[in-house]
């Protein structure tokens, strides 16, 4: 995933103070989806209603991608990720049977996962630009 945001960086010329985030931009970010991917598992634990869900979670997304990366570059990737990770779940469930949902609306998955792997681009992206600075350069 990161080495595709490199590409994508130089396609859509990212700025460069978007591809050289600070240390504690980098945890935040990570902090912020975490928080997304365990408050994902809450609600749909305490069954809230999907469509709840869907919308709790699309603004944390984008409120996510406001604070942590808006360039075109990691939405691009962000999408790439959400419909990637979404097929691998639907085929490890419906195919290989190596998992369930519990609460799973449409394939054998919950319709809201997209929205969390969505927000893992600007986690993940930005710690691969941090740790290429310090590290591979």
């Amino acid at each position: 995933m990161s080495s595709f945001l490199s590409v994508f960086d130089k396609l859509f010329t990212t700025s460069n103070l978007l591809t050289r985030p600070s240390w504690p931009k980098v945890l935040y970010g990570i902090s912020f989806f975490s928080s997304e991917y365990y408050l994902s598992g809450l609600m749909d634990s305490l069954k809230l209603d999907v469509i709840e869900i869907h919308i709790i979670l699309g603004i944390f997304t984008a409120l996510g991608f406001l604070l942590f990366d808006s360039s075109l570059a990691c939405i691009v990737l962000g999408l790439v990720t959400a419909l990637a990770g979404t097929l691998a779940e639907i085929i490890l469930i419906n195919i290989f049977h190596l998992y369930h949902y519990n609460h799973a609306d449409i394939a054998g998955i919950c319709s809201w996962i997209p929205w969390v792997y969505l927000l893992g681009a600007p986690a993940v992206g930005n710690l691969f630009r941090r740790i290429s600075i310090d590290f591979l350069h």
